[in-house]
This record gives C-alpha cells, sequence and structure tokens, in this order.
C-alpha cells in the first residue's frame, strides 16, 4: 500500500496535499489497473496519516475529511457444479473422519455458514428416529464468543430446522465416535455441550484457524491454488519431479519427506533462507458451500418460501438476487423447450 502512495503522491509535500490530489490518485491507480481493495487500503492508510499530520501541527486541515472513500469490492460468489460438489462430498466420506472435513459436509449438506456451524454441539445434532435434523440456534463469532442467531419479542433465543438425510448422518456418526476417542485421550468426556467441530485440544475452532486449513485443503484436492503477486501459480514439487511443463509457475520444491528446500534437494535453514513469496489465495471458500447447497436445492425444484426458511432469511430477495445461481446441465436441458411446445406434451 506504502509503495502505490509514494508512487502517485511522492512528490506532494504533506502539507500541501489536497483532495483533488487524493482523488487523482484514484483515478490515475484504476487507470492502471489497481484493485478495489488496495484503493480502499490506500484511503485507509491516508487518513492515518493525514490525522498524524494535523496532531503534529504540519497541516490545519484534513483534507481526506472532503474525500469519499472508495466504495468496498464485492466479493463474487460462485457455486460448485454437480460434479464438483459430489467429487468434494466423496473426498470427506472417504477419508478418516475430521472435525474441519466434517464441516466442509455440514455446509455442503444444510447450507449453514461457517460461524453457524462452528457453533453447533452435540445438542443441537438430532440423529435419532426417521426424522434427524439439526437446529441451528446459535453462531460462533470471529471474537470467539457464541451469540444467538435470532431472538424474539422476549429476547429468547430463535433457530431453524433443517432435515439431514442418512449420508450427512453417516457422516456425523462417524465422526461422533472419532471425536469421542481423541477427548477421552485428553481426559475429557464428550457431552452435550461439546462442540461438534473442535481443534486439538477439545476446544471450539476459531475462525481464522479454520479459514487457513479449508484454503489449503482447497489447494490439496483441486478446489483452487496460491499465486504470487503477479499472478503466476505457486505449485510445490517433489525434488526429482518433472518441471519442464511448469514453466509459467512459481514452483516450491520439497524433499521426499516434504521439507521445504531448493530444487537440488538442499533444505532451507536458518544459514540457508527460504525465499519469501507473495501469496494470494484464489478458489473456492467456505460461504459458497452455501451458494452451492441453495442453487442446487432450487434447481431440484425447491419452492422458495422453503429455502428461505432453510436458509434463515427474512425475505426471499437475497435467496434470489444472491444465493440463486444458474446450473450449467438444467440450462442446456432448457434446449428442448420448442419440441416439447410443438408436440403437444407441455
Amino acid at each position: 500500500t506504502s509503495k502505490h502512495l509514494l508512487r502517485y503522491l511522492g512528490d506532494v509535500r504533506v502539507s500541501e496535499i489536497a483532495p483533488v490530489n487524493v482523488t487523482d490518485m484514484y483515478a490515475a491507480m484504476r487507470g492502471d489497473g489497481v484493485g478495489d481493495a488496495t484503493i480502499l487500503h490506500c484511503h485507509k492508510l491516508m487518513k492515518q496519516i493525514m490525522r498524524s499530520a494535523i496532531d503534529n501541527d504540519i497541516c490545519l486541515r484534513n483534507p481526506m475529511d472532503r474525500v469519499d472513500a472508495p466504495k468496498k469490492p464485492k466479493t463474487k460468489r460462485e457455486a460448485l457444479s454437480a460434479d464438483e460438489s459430489r467429487r468434494l462430498a466423496s473426498i470427506v466420506t472417504e477419508s478418516e473422519p475430521s472435525a474441519n472435513e466434517t464441516a466442509v459436509y455440514i455446509a455442503l449438506a444444510t447450507g449453514a455458514r461457517l460461524g453457524e456451524v462452528l457453533g453447533l454441539t452435540w445438542d443441537d445434532v438430532h440423529m435419532e428416529g426417521d426424522r434427524p435434523y439439526i437446529r441451528f440456534m446459535k453462531q460462533l463469532t470471529r471474537e470467539g464468543k457464541l451469540a444467538s442467531l435470532k431472538t424474539d419479542e422476549e429476547d429468547n433465543p430463535v433457530g431453524r430446522v433443517v432435515p439431514i438425510d442418512g449420508s450427512t448422518v453417516g457422516v456425523l456418526e462417524r465422526w461422533k465416535g472419532a471425536q469421542a476417542k481423541a477427548l477421552k485421550e485428553l481426559g475429557v468426556k464428550q457431552a452435550g455441550e461439546t462442540h461438534v467441530i473442535t481443534n486439538g485440544l477439545g476446544n471450539h475452532c476459531a475462525h481464522t484457524n479454520y479459514e487457513r486449513w479449508f484454503r489449503s485443503f482447497c489447494v490439496r484436492n483441486g478446489f483452487g491454488k496460491w499465486v504470487d503477486e503477479d499472478g503466476r501459480d505457486i505449485v510445490s514439487l517433489t525434488v526429482g519431479e518433472d518441471a519442464g511443463e511448469r514453466e509459467d509457475c512459481v514452483i516450491e520444491w520439497r524433499d521426499s519427506e516434504g521439507w521445504p528446500c531448493d530444487e537440488t534437494g538442499r533444505r532451507y535453514s536458518r544459514s540457508y533462507k527460504r525465499p519469501k513469496i507473495k501469496r494470494r489465495y484464489e478458489g473456492l471458500n467456505y460461504h459458497e458451500l452455501r451458494h452451492t447447497h441453495f442453487t442446487h436445492r432450487l434447481a431440484d425444484g425447491m419452492d422458495i418460501p422453503t429455502a428461505q426458511a432453510l436458509g434463515g432469511w427474512s425475505t426471499p430477495a437475497m435467496l434470489m438476487t444472491t444465493y440463486a445461481h444458474p446450473v450449467p446441465e438444467n440450462v442446456w436441458a432448457s434446449a428442448g423447450f420448442m419440441d416439447t411446445l410443438t408436440n403437444g406434451k407441455g
């Protein structure tokens, strides 16, 4: 962020910065292809700089008070295709039961938000009888606190019931048994108030820790990738693998035991520093599992009021404008409309 400010305002004294200088900088940055998120960071940094300049009597007025903040960029969400959804589900069911992968399956099966899944306790999960379900009553906030999703007029918690099928019950039962054994080794007894998704110490899992794991999970399984600041893919290879077809990639080498090393196999250490690569993640976001769930629910014929109730929206507007993505299979299936119409089958 600071390098952008130096590039566009480096020749202007702080005391001489005017609103027009800042707005011209934003326009020049957009013209050079700088993203909205970076421009917004520059705006926040400029406010701090000018506030400090006023505190130190360098200038009398803060020009940033007369500059509108750039709009926060909207995150574009997508939904997985039916084939991708099946592949993701099979990865969870075919692997050893774990808390993190169970959270993936819950979101795919119910369309729940991350905070809602992390806030689940076993009291909320009912797997017995002919109508198993999960009751979403609370959520885990990013501050690590449990909060009610909604409250009624008397401030009592109000939740929603989401029915689950046999495969989801199977995933939950497998994980519940594995979790009970893991907790027992820690000297903790599994109970109704135990979180469904726990960390290695048997406590609730924090948002940031889970999101970090989820990105790595997606990269390992082909649902995401790491790219450097120039947009080149960052690929991890084992020494000896063929890198000939990866000319436009940044390769991170590992030896046969998985340790970071150079292309010759020499491990990095305190004296042999590993090159730093600025990276960002591109790919599936956990919240897109919610988009995936309701996209396919609607494509399968679920009515809007039912989908609205299962998703927990107060109105159907958000469901229809944000969460309903086109399904390619249904788009192509619509090609038979005129045949059906002219043959009198409609």
